[in-house]
């Protein structure tokens, strides 16, 4: 299965999330196939979910520049991929070009072995990259409030709205509504936080899952975030819904963040990589 990402052709239909997501370039955002309304996972859409667990390989092309004197995209092979089938995948909201709202679906692809060898002529084809300096912007938060429309996908949905959900409570607590747009330099791709606190110089990733493998995501998210911001150190927190158990929290504590979730009476509690103890936050 050939996947073709080309961020500057898809603005119109609100394909603003591809990109890689790792400095390494072993995790990319794909975005789906629907032009139109809301996605759904049909079509390419199932078949590259479902990929892995049918042997399918995935492999990846990147526009990079134009064939000389015409309008015809050139693209660059950057290897094979994979995505988990069930945690692989998530809806985002964009505008339609129209500007009305819609959900898109974003694959999170893995590569698989090595990249390739660099192309001795891609330099032939460099006329549509961005090479721009870093940039980083403290937005309004988004305010999620859509219902959820495509039943058949209401797992997926509802994750999506869950953490959305999360992110407006912990604001709430907070009295914070902001998070950073993060662009970096030579990238067509803006990472999006999802809670910063510019006082207290705080970063929180929300997940709608107290699992092993959100939380892992979420550290993750955060070393990735956390090295583009200048000044200070900030502290960095993993907010999930509910307590995950003595051994993530230590996961968490150890690579020095912090730990926030809701108890069985709903109060936000707060673990300190420095003291280590639940406490009313």
């Amino acid at each position: 299965m050939f996947l073709f990402s080309d961020p500057a052709a898809g603005e119109q239909y609100g394909y603003k999330y591809d990109g890689w997501v790792t400095e390494s370039e072993t995790v990319f955002d794909y975005t789906g196939e629907g032009a139109e309304n809301d996605q759904q996972m049909i079509r390419r859409n199932k078949t590259l979910r479902r990929s892995l667990n049918e042997g399918r390989e995935v492999h990846l092309f990147l526009a990079e520049g134009y064939i000389p004197g015409t309008q015809t995209r050139t693209h660059r092979y950057v290897g094979q991929f994979e995505t988990d089938p069930e945690a692989g995948w998530r809806y985002e909201p964009v505008p339609d070009r129209y500007g009305n709202p819609r959900k898109v679906i974003v694959f999170t692809l893995t590569r698989v072995g090595a990249a390739p060898a660099a192309d001795p002529n891609a330099d032939q084809h460099m006329a549509g990259r961005i090479t721009g300096p870093l940039t980083i912007t403290e937005v309004p938060a988004e305010q999620t409030r859509a219902e959820i429309v495509h039943r058949a996908e209401t797992a997926a949905m509802e994750t999506t709205r869950t953490e959305r959900q999360l992110e407006d409570r912990l604001r709430d607590a907070l009295y914070v509504d902001l998070r950073l747009a993060i662009q970096p330099a030579g990238s067509s791709t803006t990472l999006y936080t999802d809670v910063w606190d510019p006082d207290e110089r705080e970063l929180f990733e929300v997940k709608s899952s107290a699992s092993r493998q959100s939380i892992r995501m979420a550290v993750g998210q955060l070393l990735d975030y956390r090295r583009y911001i200048d000044g200070d150190e900030p502290k960095c927190v993993v907010v999930v819904p509910e307590d995950p158990g003595e051994d993530l929290r230590q996961f968490v504590l150890g690579v020095g963040m912090d730990l926030m979730f809701w108890d069985e009476e709903k109060h936000l509690m707060r673990v300190s990589s420095h003291e280590g103890t639940p406490s009313r936050a």
